[in-house]
Parts: C-alpha cells; structure tokens; sequence
C-alpha cells in the first residue's frame, strides 16, 4: 500500500498508521488552516521494510519501518484492530512508538481489539475535563 490517496482512508490490515500533515506553511495561522484543510496521508509502520500481507491474505506496501520510524515525525497515531493486534501489544517497537508519542503530546487512538497495544504502554486513564 502507498500512502493513501483518500482523506483519513487506511487499509483494513493496517497495523499502526501514522497521520502526517504536510508542513508547507510558515505563519501559525496559515498553519492551523491548512492543518484543517489539507487532508490527512496514512502511513503503514511495519516491524520490517518491504510488505506485510494483511489479513485477507493481500501485500500491503511498508512506508517505513518501525526502526526508522519515530513518532516524532507524525502528527498522529491510530492503532487498527485485526489478527495483528495481539502481537503488537508484545512488540517492545510498539510499545515504545505508543509512549513516545504519548509523551511528545501525540493524539492517539485505537479501533476494536488495537486499544491492545494502548493498553499494553500503560498510558494514564483519560477523563472527560482532559478533552
């Protein structure tokens, strides 16, 4: 899978994607508009370069392996659920990526059996006056 070429569109199998907003714009309030107005390029992370074979059993192009991949880099995090979910909730790569974007005040999010892996990084209960 390349990036993705439809707004907020990731493929089903996806382990992690990582939600990148092109900076082209300097002023901070030009910044915030394109922010809202540019749509958004999914990034499949994968533990290795290369593809992954999603769960109906098709490749999907790796932009970026989890090594060279800090979340840094990324704007967001999104955690899909699926057969891969159990697995990244052990993978110390995940887990890592997770926190450091937790830490960098990264939004995370999680779909179906993904919140796994946010559940793994023991990342503190959110409450509602934190929204």
């Amino acid at each position: 899978m390349a990036a993705c070429d439809a707004p907020c569109a990731a493929p089903a199998a996806t382990p992690v994607a990582a939600w990148v907003i092109p900076p082209t714009i300097d002023e901070a309030a030009d910044a915030r508009k394109a922010a809202i107005t540019t749509a958004p390029t999914a990034q499949l992370i994968a533990a290795h370069a290369g593809t992954i074979t999603d769960s109906a059993g098709k490749p999907q192009k790796v932009n970026r392996a989890a090594p060279n991949a800090p979340s840094v880099v990324y704007d967001a995090a999104i955690v899909l659920g699926g057969a891969s979910a159990a697995a990244l909730a052990k993978s110390g790569l995940a887990i890592h990526f997770v926190n450091e974007a937790y830490r960098h005040g990264k939004p995370l999010a999680a779909i179906g059996n993904g919140v796994l892996l946010l559940q793994a990084c023991a990342l503190p209960a959110a409450r509602a006056e934190d929204a």
